[in-house]
């Protein structure tokens, strides 16, 4: 019998005030509106993203505006991300001018680069048609707010031998 006790903790990197800050976010009743339209939009995709049951057009196209004013109210919150949200909304609005077709989010997704600002704690609302991570071969719509991990250290390890200009570790606020 062994005397050694075991604990199981929960760790989170970051001042606590950045934790609270990001627990805000989350329930900013513009975010929750954003995160239940692209579930929404979810249901009615198929593996390549298009939304091809025309009677399902008329509640996606109401679900892409409310995510649509959802981004334009939360975007002065991300001034960084400012060329990629306006990108966004284009993307969106588009896609459902189109149709629903596959989806094409090219123009945000070349906008979209946070690497260019990796501050630790900063902030970054995501929406694309992508893969999951969950092993699903299926692409939907997916809305993510994550925020970026850039202490000391990993800022003194990029500026050394490890240089890695595309990356980004971060912490998934909500999704």
């Amino acid at each position: 019998m062994s005397n050694v006790a075991t604990t199981n903790t929960k760790s989170i990197v970051g001042e606590p005030e950045v934790v609270e800050d990001g627990a805000a976010l989350a329930a900013d009743p513009a975010w929750v509106e954003l995160k239940t339209a692209a579930t929404a939009v979810q249901t009615v995709q198929v593996k390549d993203g298009s939304i091809p049951e025309v009677g399902d057009h008329a509640a996606a196209a109401a679900h892409v505006a409310t995510i649509v004013a959802s981004v334009t109210t939360l975007a002065p919150r991300f001034p960084h991300d400012a060329e990629y949200l306006e990108a966004l909304v284009t993307d969106l609005e588009r896609w459902a001018r189109d149709g629903f077709g596959v989806p094409d989010f090219l123009d945000s997704l070349v906008a979209f680069h946070p690497e260019q600002h990796r501050v630790d704690g900063l902030r970054h609302l995501v929406v694309f048609p992508m893969v999951t991570q969950n092993g699903s071969p299926d692409r939907h719509l997916e809305a993510v707010l994550v925020e970026v991990i850039w202490p000391e250290f990993i800022a003194a390890l990029e500026a050394g031998d490890y240089t890695n200009a595309l990356f980004v570790p971060i912490r998934f606020l909500d999704f």
